[in-house]
């Protein structure tokens, strides 16, 4: 009897552990899912980031390349 109580207590004490440590693993997945989100959201912002830079950039090239052929036609007028 007295080895049958201590199988059910180390079982007990076994699966109390399992649980915790399958509670921690599940805050982890938790916790890694959320940066995983933020890391996504992170990426589409980067994303439209270039892409206004892009087109900035394409803008500025346009005013320049409008300027300067004005420039000339003013100078061989």
């Amino acid at each position: 009897m007295g080895d049958t109580k201590s199988l059910l207590q180390y079982m007990f004490n076994f699966v109390a552990d399992t649980r915790c440590q399958l509670w921690g693993k599940e805050l982890e997945i938790k916790e890694l899912k959320e940066l995983v989100s933020l890391l996504r959201q992170s990426e589409l912002q980067r994303k439209e980031v270039e892409k206004e830079l892009k087109l900035r950039e394409q803008d500025v090239a346009i005013a320049l390349a409008t300027q300067a052929s004005v420039g000339n036609d003013q100078g061989k007028s």
